[in-house]
């Protein structure tokens, strides 16, 4: 095996349904991303970065093998699957003696639609209660695989099924739990620094955050003027998710941007702590290549 010259650590950072000109150091107003901009300040800033693909599930694939999304399979299902045929760069760096790791509550990103490939630590926080195996849902996706070359009925029963599941686990606990339907930035950290505090080099891993994703739920120190906009939420929600622009006002699409950039001050702000908690823990930053990017943007009605 080839040997590197010098390893660098590597941290991955995308932040769902980030809009880049909402980033103070790209000229938006409305907010200042302190923290980012200061890594725009010392490193590199991509001015003409795009997506391959409008939403989580056809944008990544590209992100981690450089390919196109239309190259894989069941596109026409908006859930695209980790081909096997198509290596990605994780599995590369485990090839080189990284250890690696992941943290997120991305459905669409889940071991289910193979992203678990080339990691040793991969949390996606699906069935994790006491009552569930965690690797259910891999189990699931490797069952339907193996039934899909009999029966490609059966098959896509099942996905159905599944995404039914994902989908109304996701609007219960949005509708009748205390608690909001991802994990956010501030846990994600947490998870990801107990990892690294006990591998300090040699190391890379991916966190996703959730905070920018619909429904918006900045935590209360973040909403700021806007604190009241809570118990309008229920309609604002309902009304962007029928895509009508006729019943969306002015003034609800003022409190959504609101709210939006409130959760990304809050994503800023967590940004902020786990840098520091990097520093903290002796991680050497100057060997350390972080790399912060996104899958997709957000749509304030443009169109």
């Amino acid at each position: 095996m080839m040997k590197m010259k010098r390893t660098y650590n590597i941290i991955f950072i995308t932040i769902d349904c980030l809009r880049a000109d909402h980033l103070s150091c790209l000229g938006y107003n409305g907010i200042s991303t302190v923290n980012i901009d200061k890594l725009a300040e010392k490193r590199v800033l991509f001015c003409n970065a795009f997506s391959n693909g409008p939403y989580t599930a056809m944008s990544f694939p590209s992100i981690f093998t450089s390919t196109y999304p239309l190259m894989y399979p069941y596109i026409h299902e908006n859930n695209l699957f980790m081909s096997d045929e198509r290596i990605s760069f994780v599995q590369i760096l485990k090839k080189y003696g990284y250890k690696t790791a992941a943290f997120h509550s991305n459905p669409h990103l889940s071991v289910y639609f193979g992203y678990e490939k080339g990691f040793d630590i991969f949390k996606d926080h699906i069935f994790e209660d006491k009552t569930r195996s965690p690797n259910l849902s891999l189990k699931v996706k490797d069952k339907t695989k193996s039934r899909s070359r009999k029966n490609k009925t059966l098959y896509s029963i099942l996905k159905k099924l599944y995404s039914y599941a994902y989908s109304s686990a996701y609007w219960f606990n949005l509708l009748f739990r205390k608690s909001h339907p991802y994990v956010r930035a501030g846990d994600i950290n947490r998870e990801a620094l107990e990892w690294i505090s006990k591998t300090p080099k040699n190391f890379f891993v991916w966190l996703h955050y959730m905070d920018l994703h619909v429904p918006y739920f900045p935590p209360q120190p973040f909403l700021s003027h806007i604190r009241s906009l809570l118990l309008q939420k229920k309609t604002i929600y309902k009304n962007k998710s029928k895509g009508s622009l006729q019943k969306i006002s002015d003034e609800d699409l003022k409190n959504l941007v609101d709210l939006y950039d409130s959760a990304l001050s809050y994503v800023d702000y967590e940004l902020g702590v786990f840098l520091k908690c990097l520093e903290d823990f002796g991680i050497d930053i100057d060997n350390t290549m972080i790399i912060v990017s996104s899958d997709h943007g957000e749509e304030f009605m443009e169109h």
